[in-house]
């Protein structure tokens, strides 16, 4: 998440209370006030964590 901490509508996210109510909805990640990251996105981007 880190790098889109300083664009746009999830600046809002490093607020630790309002980032920890993060829900998987429809197959991804969500928050309040319609913040979510797109499916696609997130498997094209994700690593692998050992």
């Amino acid at each position: 998440m880190k790098p889109y901490l300083e664009k746009g509508i999830f600046k809002k996210l490093k607020d630790e209370e309002i980032f920890n109510k993060v829900k998987i909805s429809f197959g991804t990640i969500s928050w309040e006030n319609d913040i979510d990251m797109c499916a696609d996105s997130l498997y094209e981007t994700s690593e692998e964590v050992k």
